[in-house]
């Protein structure tokens, strides 16, 4: 190598370096939060149990369900004065809340904005408040751990979906869990694992029974490609029976 090409190599390294560095010092910091639910109650009729009724300050609710959202500052900085917006999905309503630090007696206060509202807003319009809770987070250091509960119900035999929402400067909130990627109403993770089972049987007549080497290329590339389809299929025509085994019972 030419000696001369060292220091320009050394100078290109350096700015790539400096580039990365810069990036990692500049990234947003991301929290991680987790929803787990639990259902408490559903009102309905049975024909062994009888009429069972799920009553809230005398209120008949259709589904009941119990919230707990976590999270933990995992980052590298401290940050203060954060408003932390719990959600809902349109058809459910949150009933009661509260979210409290872990290693605190004291409950985090909703914003004096939200309390204002709920207390000068007329009943008729309370609805447009039920969906959200916002917190206010004086303090939230490095380690720091805060759990919101929630009560949330929902009239439309549907599972509320329960979000945060944080509009803090140079903060963000991602959901700690992936949502499965769906196609035809079936998981596509469980349709390639058994489409890949079924694809498995079908290569080994073509590997042992096909001379042409063209026709078994062709073969076993096209039922790589659509590996997934006889997967799909397949839980489709489960579900079906599925369905049609519990009309009959």
């Amino acid at each position: 190598m030419n000696e001369q090409m060292i220091p320009l190599l050394t100078f290109l390294f350096g700015l790539i370096a400096e580039y990365w560095f810069i990036i990692f010092r500049n990234r947003m910091p991301k929290i991680r939060y987790s929803v787990h639910q639990s259902l408490i109650g559903t009102s309905g009729f049975d024909n062994y149990f009888g009429n069972v009724q799920v009553l809230y300050n005398n209120e008949n609710i259709e589904n009941l369900y119990l919230f707990n959202v976590e999270f933990t500052n995992t980052t590298n900085k401290d940050f203060s004065d954060i408003i932390v917006k719990i959600w809902c999905d349109v058809s459910s309503s949150i009933l009661s809340s509260q979210a409290v630090k872990a290693g605190s007696i004291d409950l985090l206060l909703l914003t004096k904005e939200y309390v204002k509202q709920i207390t000068e807003t007329d009943l008729d319009k309370a609805s447009e408040n039920s969906g959200r809770r916002p917190y206010v987070i004086p303090v939230l250091n490095r380690g720091d751990k805060i759990t919101v509960t929630c009560l949330v119900k929902n009239n439309k035999s549907q599972i509320p979906l329960v979000y945060i929402d944080c509009e803090h400067a140079g903060l963000k909130f991602i959901a700690n869990y992936k949502q499965k990627n769906m196609l035809w109403g079936i998981d596509q993770s469980h349709a390639a694992i058994l489409g890949l089972l079924v694809s498995a049987f079908l290569l080994i007549p073509i590997l042992h029974y096909v001379d042409s080497r063209i026709v078994a290329v062709v073969s076993t590339f096209t039922i790589g490609v659509l590996v997934i389809v006889p997967g799909l299929l397949l839980l489709k025509f489960f579900n079906r029976i599925k369905i049609v085994v519990k009309n009959i019972m």
